[in-house]
């Protein structure tokens, strides 16, 4: 925060980051409470999700302060590549997981 502090910075423009963050551990959670024995491809499918509500809920957030078209480019494109390349090693990881223990 650049040694900032208060409502300013609190609810500044990555505030809507955070706040996905939990939407995203409820949604991803209520999922894998549900389904306990979820397929691999379901497992990736369902991470992916949690990514994309952070990613598009702090779009969301960001586009107040820097337009739409904007926001997307700079709070959601670059950062799909690497989310994916997440969902897929935390996939490997819950399926190994699953397997072995």
């Amino acid at each position: 925060a650049g040694g900032n502090f208060g409502m300013q910075t609190i609810m500044g423009a990555t505030v809507g980051y955070i706040l996905s963050y939990f939407i995203s551990c409820y949604v991803v959670g209520k999922i894998f409470q549900k389904n306990l024995d979820l397929s691999q491809r379901k497992i990736g499918l369902t991470m992916l999700l949690g990514h994309l509500i952070v990613l598009f809920g702090g779009a969301l957030w960001l586009s107040f302060f820097l337009g739409l078209k904007k926001a997307i480019l700079l709070g959601i494109v670059p950062f799909i590549a690497t989310d994916i390349f997440k969902s897929i090693v935390l996939t490997k990881l819950i399926h190994l997981k699953n397997n072995y223990f």
